[in-house]
């Protein structure tokens, strides 16, 4: 037991310890990753790249829209006003549906339509006040191009009735996911992942410890319990540590981020709790039992028995 206390200690350390954030392409190319500064104080991570790419399509099209619609128009004509307000709606839309093109290149680009005819933002623009058909036309020339390096006169035709600035636009059109992927629709995995696994071993917590107290209400004896309370509580402890160091890397306003806290705080009381009754347990079954005394009369008198033994 001893040597188990240093070794965990050393685990547990080191699952603390916090991840290096590593530099990722941006979600556009005109502002960057601005969207996601403004809302959780930092750039994305690598983790947030893989793991997390839908929300940050979903932040950088909810911040653009808004920086749009503030933006001053008063130069613009009153249809072109109102065409533009129509499409910042649609765009609204849009991001609402969750769905994006998957980018099959190694390389983190924009993309107008993929094979599965998921289409992107921008290219969503001109399909509802253009065609289906001028997406399709402008993919097949200018699939993986960035807006403004675009020289297409149909582009440029529906740009100049469109209410926006070529740069504005470009503002909108988000890179794509990096590499074939599995994950379209799938939501933000890695916090379904660890509310998951918080919650299993919770679960499995609250059994153990309703299982020890039952036995010890009972006057059973544990058997291997114990045992199993202090590798599973050691576990736990892990577990709740790495859940609390990934939580606390999440923005403040971050829906997964209090759940995460709260349960990986109860879950490493519960590990805790779990450790120090399973090795209370196997304390007091490594030490000897108290003597008994007894006195048994015999032909030449007394004789002091120790414990049923001589």
């Amino acid at each position: 037991m001893r040597r188990l206390f240093p070794l965990c200690a050393a685990l547990l350390a080191t699952l603390a310890a916090p991840a290096r954030a590593a530099p990722v392409a941006p979600i556009n190319a005109v502002v960057g990753d601005a969207s996601w500064l403004a809302r959780y104080g930092r750039l994305p991570t690598e983790a947030d790249a893989r793991e997390r790419d839908e929300l940050r399509h979903e932040v950088h099209l909810a911040w653009i829209e808004r920086h749009l619609r503030a933006a001053p128009v008063d130069h613009l004509a009153p249809k072109v006003r109102a065409r533009r307000a129509r499409l910042l709606d649609a765009l609204a839309e849009y991001r609402a549906r969750g769905v994006h093109p998957v980018n099959e290149r190694r390389e983190r680009l924009p993309r107008f339509l993929d094979r599965e005819g998921r289409i992107c933002a921008v290219g969503y623009l001109i399909e509802v006040s253009a065609s289906r058909a001028l997406v399709e036309a402008i993919n097949e020339r200018h699939e993986y191009d960035y807006l403004l390096e675009i020289e297409d006169p149909a582009l440029d035709a529906w740009i100049a009735k469109s209410g926006f600035t070529a740069r504005e636009l470009a503002s909108i059109q988000p890179t794509g996911y990096t590499g074939p992927s599995l994950r379209v629709d799938a939501g933000d995995g890695d916090a379904w992942l660890a509310a998951l696994g918080a919650g299993i071993v919770l679960a499995a917590d609250v059994a153990l410890f309703v299982a020890d107290v039952s036995l010890r209400a009972r006057g059973r004896a544990p058997g291997a319990l114990p045992v199993t309370q202090v590798v599973f509580g050691g576990l736990e402890l892990a577990g709740a540590v790495a859940t609390l160091a990934y939580a606390a890397r999440l923005g403040q306003g971050d829906a997964w981020r209090d759940p995460l806290l709260g349960t990986s705080i109860v879950a490493g009381l519960f590990g805790l709790v779990h450790v120090v009754l399973g090795a209370t347990t196997l304390g007091a079954a490594a030490d000897p039992p108290p003597a008994r005394l007894a006195f048994a009369p015999a032909p030449g008198g007394g004789m002091l028995w120790l414990d049923g033994r001589l």
